[in-house]
């Protein structure tokens, strides 16, 4: 896909956000599946947080700015890196930028909190989703609901009852 991308540029096709996101999803999906069990996933984050970086960057300096289903896509990405931080900061600068964020951009950030235990800052952002006028569809709820079961269930010590199935949006 980068090799496309390259030979757009060389030709003079501008790419754009869509343009971005697709080769931004890719990255994240080719190094998931590609580099799992391949490398040390400590090394395998920060070598996918670098090149995504980098895409992002590039994106700036060609004068393109991200949309709400572009910062979906790196968010989500950042969050299966655990890089939650990262994640929030993006998930502000869309606020900041006067984006209007979706369910699907909630629910990335709600799933890398609850996949990260930090069930109270998911249940905030749950709360600041329903908030702002926007309804939860299946799979917040199912995020949401599995966080919350996975949390009582690991102070009851009995974490081992629930499947370790990712879920994906």
């Amino acid at each position: 896909m980068h090799e496309l991308f390259v030979e757009m540029k060389r030709v003079g096709i501008k790419p754009d956000v869509v343009v971005y996101s697709v080769l931004l999803d890719g990255h994240f999906n080719k190094v998931f599946e590609t580099c799992w069990s391949e490398i040390a996933r400590e090394r395998r984050n920060f070598e996918i947080w670098v090149k995504s970086e980098k895409l992002i960057e590039r994106m700036l300096e060609d004068g393109i700015e991200p949309d709400v289903a572009c910062y979906t896509v790196v968010i989500d990405g950042m969050c299966k890196m655990e890089h939650l931080h990262r994640a929030q900061e993006l998930f502000d600068k869309l606020l900041e930028n006067g984006l209007k964020p979706h369910v699907p951009v909630y629910t990335a950030l709600i799933n890398g909190y609850c996949r990260r235990g930090k069930i109270e800052k998911a249940q905030n952002l749950f709360q600041k989703m329903v908030d702002s006028g926007l309804r939860p569809d299946p799979l917040a709820q199912l995020v949401m609901d599995k966080g919350l079961l996975r949390s009582s269930e690991m102070k009851k010590g009995n974490d081992d009852r629930i499947p370790e199935a990712v879920t994906h949006h």
